[in-house]
């Protein structure tokens, strides 16, 4: 009997030498090793695409169309400076500059045909409606607050603040920010569009 364990682990040995002879378990090994290999890049590229998310300044990035703009006065009510259907472009870039207008659509033309010679009520109705300034920006990730430094702007007591929004929605296609300190004594919550 102990022959026969002998012969039989003899034979077992030899197969593993065999096997060990055509590589057969180190390609058993190899197989193991990139199958785990694979799933562990798979794993880490998951996490690092989730711990990644875009910030608040890197999707502001593009140009955006004003979608709503609705003025509150301090005792809570509404009206719409801009109009019902405002018309107006703000654009960010990658570099932290940023350029916005806001217009009321149906403003009267100039009858002299220069900007420079309209009448009273002309220049009130294009003061009035109308909004512009430039210069660079910054965003309080933590607060959510964007930081509007105005180098200049059609309204010239924006000229060199920083004109605060507290963006309160951000995605892909919509922007929604609340306007502490308007320049017309009202706070202001505007609504834009990603641009297409």
């Amino acid at each position: 009997m102990s022959s026969t364990r002998h012969c039989t682990t003899n034979y077992q040995l030899a197969a593993l030498i065999g096997a060990l002879d055509t590589g057969e378990i180190m390609k058993r090994d190899d197989t193991i090793r990139a199958i785990a290999a694979t799933t562990l890049a798979i794993a880490l590229a998951v996490g690092i695409a989730v711990a990644q998310e875009a910030t608040l300044r890197e999707k502001l990035v593009g140009t955006w169309l004003v979608a709503a703009v609705d003025n509150v006065r301090p005792d809570g009510s509404r009206f719409q400076a801009f109009g019902p259907s405002p018309k107006g472009i703000l654009m960010f870039d990658q570099n932290g500059r940023f350029s916005f207008q806001l217009a009321r659509p149906g403003r009267p033309n100039f009858a002299s045909g220069n900007r420079l010679e309209g009448t009273p009520d002309e220049n009130k109705a294009t003061v009035q409606g109308s909004l512009s300034y430039y210069g660079h920006y910054s965003v309080d990730e933590d607060d959510r607050t964007l930081h509007l430094y105005v180098e200049s702007s059609s309204y010239p007591n924006l000229d060199g603040i920083d004109n605060q929004r507290i963006i309160t929605s951000l995605s892909e296609g919509e922007l929604k920010w609340y306007s502490p300190a308007g320049t017309i004594g009202t706070t202001a919550e505007v609504v834009w569009k990603r641009a297409k």
